[in-house]
């Protein structure tokens, strides 16, 4: 239980100084633009997470843009016990956790195809 506690405590810790590091990354470059609630929707429609990951609606989940190979990518990032609610949180910059195994899982959705690209659970340390 101790183990747990603190592995919880670690990704927290991991969670905000990760989303400071992003914001300030985004205020020097300059904001992206939002994911729609409609892609979103889409994606969640589709995905498949892990065999090792919890029900999709278990996860606070954080969604922003990014780019993969030149094509627009819609990123999820999937926290259980997150500092906020399960539900669905749109960002303009994504929200980076390391660590955490299945507690935080990763979604990659190519905006062009529509389909999903990747869902894949976070290492341990």
């Amino acid at each position: 239980m101790k183990q747990q506690a603190l592995l919880m405590m670690r990704l927290a810790l991991s969670l905000v100084l990760a989303t400071s590091i992003s914001t300030a990354a985004t205020a020097v470059e300059g904001a992206a633009d939002e994911p729609t609630t409609a892609d979103v929707a889409a994606l969640e429609r589709v995905v498949r997470l892990p065999p090792q990951a919890e029900p999709i609606h278990a996860y606070a989940r954080y969604y922003s843009l990014g780019a993969k190979d030149g094509r627009e990518m819609l990123i999820g990032t999937y926290v259980l016990n997150a500092p906020d609610p399960p539900g669905r949180y749109i960002r303009t910059v994504p929200v980076w956790v390391l660590d955490g195994g299945c507690s935080v899982v990763n979604v990659r959705f190519d905006l062009a195809t529509r389909r999903v690209v990747g869902a894949f659970c976070n290492g341990l340390a």
